[in-house]
């Protein structure tokens, strides 16, 4: 059975606290760093993959989506401040 996001989590790297870093480099065609850094919070990834994400978690793309374009706004934002 795929992964659920057990709560609705407050940010994208928060979504991606319990996922599993191999399985999901394999599924977005990424690199294990780049899912690290996800996870971290350090970089987002790109829209483009965001559905490959999805479907190998089993989550809502919208809801992935949505996690991302929050917190590419907030970055710009703390950027102008």
């Amino acid at each position: 059975m795929k992964e659920q996001i057990a709560s609705d989590p407050a940010t994208f790297a928060a979504a991606m606290a319990d996922a599993d870093v191999r399985k999901l480099a394999v599924a977005a065609e990424v690199s294990v760093v780049s899912v690290y850094k996800w996870k971290n919070g350090t970089n987002l990834p790109g829209l483009d993959i965001v559905p490959k994400i999805a479907k190998a978690l089993g989550w809502p793309t919208a809801k992935l989506v949505a996690l991302i374009v929050a917190e590419q706004s907030a970055r710009k934002k703390a950027r102008r401040a």
